[in-house]
């Protein structure tokens, strides 16, 4: 009875826990939900570690060695590729978000398979957790709606940020705890069921309305491929009850994608495909990438910095916004390329064998036909079609949920009475505490950083840089859009007037992130204002080998060439250059360099209203620089 009542207490708080993970957020740092939720994690870790600990003089060693290897060597390549990473501060953030998943995994695996947790304190804690956030959601739906937005227009949906930063979050994270509430419907009294069911339908209904593309792909293919399986291994009590199953199946997939076409206009961003043109051009450069880094990778936390080196240009198909460097990325919208290019192959194919491991424990049980090995694999199977197209691995929840799991995807009998290894105990504790210290330094960065950012966007150049110098950048270097803290210390320094120190922030913003098109324009802005103009000339140039038509690069690298009376040369970039009759700068460029240009070759020197209808005329027709000169104004 003591026992029943430890184990009750034990495992009430991680239930707690997990029931409360839509709430815990904070405005204080840039993303509310992310440093936040794994503070989240490290308490639910600690308390798991702590009922190991008071457990251990009967605790047995349950993991077998072809998992424990895997897990424990990834830490490893990631600590290892952290050290040869380019920017350590976030490739030890990144570490400690990595030591904190494996440690939890194994944490979970130990006590779910000794009968140190209950599993129905879990399951409620998840049920809860997703009752909660369908109804966050719907709050915020009325909420928006009330204030006159139309949701369901154009792509006003994506205004959602639900209690996980982004609908499409939202709908990942109701994904994993689908699992954990078909397991509480089949062990429910028939009220709960109800409950349950009504629960189920809601989330699934709630994701499809939403149009989270990557989830309902996930939900698709994972009911084709267990009714598949279910076929195949004949485990339907009779043929009724098989037919019955597919032609629902069937029935529901119809008339989901009839909606699509029967509603266009409230469903366009299931008809959109700009996100998969987008996810392959990221995909395109992760493969460059890894081809560069194939061994231990970039580094974690360093695909951010990497991303736009191998080219910006061909995102001009999806958004000019990111092709001219005013939008970038912080993964690849593929967590398995992800750790391809940040850990290289090593941690690729570990951290690929854990899923495989898990799936072929899960395929075991559902050969026995075991209800539990049917669902955790459906669950498991799901996340690894989110994983294929978005970031799951990022989301400290997500994480959590698949954690559990796996745990529950294991299966190994204890074999002998080998204790559980006080070395494995204090590596788990290592890994949690690591984690603890940085995350704690990292969030007093994170709320520099965002008023910061907040000074930045109001104009406040004074407590910009007071901010700015605020941060110890050996915890946090960059801002969540991948800008170097000293590109704004620089920005803040050239508007005060303190020129020479702006070039030193400048220089070290480049030090920090030397492919980020922002940092390097600016770099060779000051540069050129310096009279260095063939260093300005290589900046530019390398602005415009990420971006070919960088607004700003290309008018700066013009100014250089003409500096440099090269002025073929600065005719030629200008007519790279998109006519904007709003840009000062490019207006008096093409007035100056133009006529230059055509007095120094023909000697004739047009008037800015021919010069400009030449350039409109050249540019409607698709000619290149040579063609346009032939048809000189």
């Amino acid at each position: 009875m003591k026992n029943q009542v430890l184990k009750s207490s034990l495992s009430l708080f991680p239930a707690i826990l997990l029931a409360i993970i839509p709430l815990v957020q904070t405005k204080q740092i840039p993303d509310p939900t992310l440093l936040s939720r794994q503070f989240l994690l490290l308490a639910f870790g600690a308390s798991l570690w702590l009922n190991l600990v008071i457990h251990y003089q009967t605790a047995r060693q349950i993991i077998a060695q072809e998992l424990l290897i895997p897990l424990l060597g990834l830490a490893g390549i990631y600590l290892l590729s952290a050290h040869f990473s380019f920017n350590h501060s976030e490739a030890d953030y990144s570490v400690t978000k990595m030591l904190l998943y494996l440690s939890i995994t194994l944490l979970m695996i130990w006590l779910i398979h000794q009968n140190l947790l209950q599993k129905e304190f879990l399951h409620f804690g998840i049920a809860f957790a997703s009752a909660l956030g369908l109804f966050l959601l719907i709050q915020e739906i009325n909420h928006l709606s009330a204030k006159g937005t139309q949701l369901w227009s154009q792509k006003n949906l994506y205004e959602l940020k639900s209690a996980f930063g982004h609908k499409n979050l939202y709908s990942s994270f109701q994904l994993l705890c689908l699992p954990f509430l078909f397991l509480l419907f089949f062990s429910s009294k028939t009220w709960l069921k109800w409950l349950i069911s009504i629960l189920i339908l809601a989330i699934v209904l709630s994701i499809f309305l939403v149009q989270t593309k990557a989830v309902l792909l996930a939900i698709f293919l994972t009911a084709f491929l267990l009714l598949f399986m279910a076929t195949a291994l004949g485990v339907f009590g009779s043929k009724r009850l098989k037919y019955l199953l597919i032609a629902g199946f069937s029935v529901v997939t119809l008339i989901a994608f009839a909606s699509i076409f029967l509603f266009p206009e409230k469903l366009l961003l299931l008809r959109s495909n700009d996100t998969v043109v987008e996810r392959y051009l990221l995909w395109t450069n992760s493969w460059q990438m890894l081809k560069e880094f194939p061994l231990l990778g970039v580094g974690p936390g360093n695909w951010q910095v990497y991303f736009p080196k191998y080219g910006l240009g061909n995102f001009m198909q999806t958004n000019y916004l990111i092709s001219d460097g005013f939008l970038t990325f912080q993964r690849p919208h593929n967590d398995f390329l992800w750790v391809a290019c940040e850990a290289g192959l090593l941690g690729f194919f570990l951290y690929l064998f854990i899923f495989g491991y898990i799936l072929r424990q899960c395929w075991l049980g559902i050969k026995k036909n075991e209800k539990e090995a049917w669902i955790i694999g459906a669950g498991i199977m799901a996340y690894l079609v989110v994983a294929a197209v978005d970031f799951p691995l990022e989301r400290n929840e997500h994480q959590l949920l698949l954690a559990i799991l796996i745990a529950f995807a294991y299966k190994k009998e204890i074999q002998s009475q080998q204790k559980i290894s006080l070395v494995l105990i204090v590596l788990v504790f290592i890994g949690l505490g690591y984690s603890f210290w940085f995350g704690l330094n990292r969030f007093a960065q994170e709320k520099e950083a965002k008023k910061m950012i907040e000074s930045y966007r109001s104009g406040n150049y004074n407590n910009l840089l007071k901010y700015a110098q605020n941060i110890d950048q050996s915890y946090l270097s960059m801002d969540n859009y991948s800008i170097p803290v000293d590109w704004y210390k620089g920005l803040t320094l050239y508007s005060l007037g303190r020129k020479d120190l702006a070039l030193i922030a400048n220089q070290k913003a480049y030090a920090v992130n030397p492919f980020q098109i922002h940092v390097i324009n600016n770099l060779a802005g000051m540069l050129h204002e310096n009279d260095s103009l063939e260093v300005a000339l290589k900046l530019y140039n390398e602005v415009l080998q990420i971006s070919p038509t960088q607004p700003d690069a290309l008018l700066n690298k013009c100014a250089v060439l003409y500096n440099l009376g090269q002025t073929k040369m600065a005719f030629e970039t200008l007519y790279l250059f998109k006519y904007d009759d709003e840009n000062q700068q490019f207006q008096q460029s093409l007035a100056q360099i133009g006529k230059s240009y055509f007095e120094e070759k023909l000697q004739k020197e047009p008037n800015e209203i021919e010069l400009k209808q030449w350039f409109l005329t050249s540019k409607k027709k698709g000619y290149t620089f040579e063609e346009a000169i032939i048809h000189q104004p």
